[in-house]
């Protein structure tokens, strides 16, 4: 879900960001994946690394760069309002939610596997 929200707000396909790319759009996206990821979200450089395909060094680096992203901050707002309508609405589904240890998932999986919900917008 990170790696599909981020590359929705660049506009550009979320394989991209598992690619070795040099475009600047796709250079910018794994730095704020990585950011959010590692700085906010609480994941380790080598979770990131294997979800993104890139090594745990790659993803150090962009996480210091990232950092200085502009449109970061606006970005993981709008990532983690989508989070929240997608657990309101699975909560309105089942009645009970799973507990929230403040990570959306114990899997690096969760990069890769969830896209966004149809309509959410993502602007930078």
């Amino acid at each position: 879900m990170l790696i599909a929200g981020v590359a929705h707000c660049y506009k550009i396909d979320p394989e991209n960001l598992k690619s070795d790319s040099k475009k600047r759009a796709v250079i910018e996206a794994r730095r704020v994946v990585s950011y959010i990821a590692v700085r906010k979200l609480g994941y380790k450089c080598t979770e990131v690394s294997k979800a993104m395909g890139v090594s745990a060094v790659t993803v150090s680096k962009a996480v210091s760069l990232g950092s200085e992203l502009p449109e970061v901050d606006k970005i993981q707002t709008q990532i983690l309002e989508s989070w929240f309508r997608i657990i309101a609405v699975q909560r309105n589904q089942t009645g009970k939610i799973e507990k929230w240890n403040g990570r959306p998932s114990h899997s690096p999986n969760f990069f890769v596997n969830k896209p966004l919900t149809p309509g959410s917008a993502c602007s930078i």
